[in-house]
């Protein structure tokens, strides 16, 4: 079970992604050859105190909130704060297994109004 001391335990950076925003495609796999957009310098880190910070593959950093939405610890939601739109991230299905977090990722960009759905495995920093 995920643990709020195994999630602000470090960074987790994404080791492959694969879903849809804005009607888009999207996959990626560190290392790969193949990918569509590249993660290899995103991640996120959560703070024990419920607050965070997300780092987009361009430097950029948002601050966000973050809280477990149920007791089995296998849904969190983080609210992005300092974007143009302020906007929620839904991480569903979470299972921590082998030092990874494998879990659903949605949300609708505030921005831009396109809906995104991926399934992520994140792992340590």
């Amino acid at each position: 079970m995920l643990t709020s001391q195994i999630l602000t335990s470090h960074p987790w950076k994404v080791l492959e992604e694969r879903g849809v925003h804005g009607g888009s495609i999207i996959y990626y796999l560190r290392g790969g050859a193949n990918n569509t957009e590249s993660f290899d310098n995103e991640f996120v880190t959560f703070n024990s105190n419920n607050t965070g910070l997300l780092t987009i593959n361009s430097g950029t950093t948002y601050n966000f909130t973050w809280t477990f939405a149920n007791s089995e610890n296998t849904k969190l939601t983080w609210t992005l704060l300092n974007t143009p739109s302020t906007y929620t991230v839904t991480w569903d299905n979470i299972r921590y297994k082998n030092g990874n977090l494998n879990h659903d990722q949605y949300f609708t960009d505030g921005n831009t109004g396109q809906h995104s759905h991926t399934q992520q495995i994140r792992i340590p920093k």
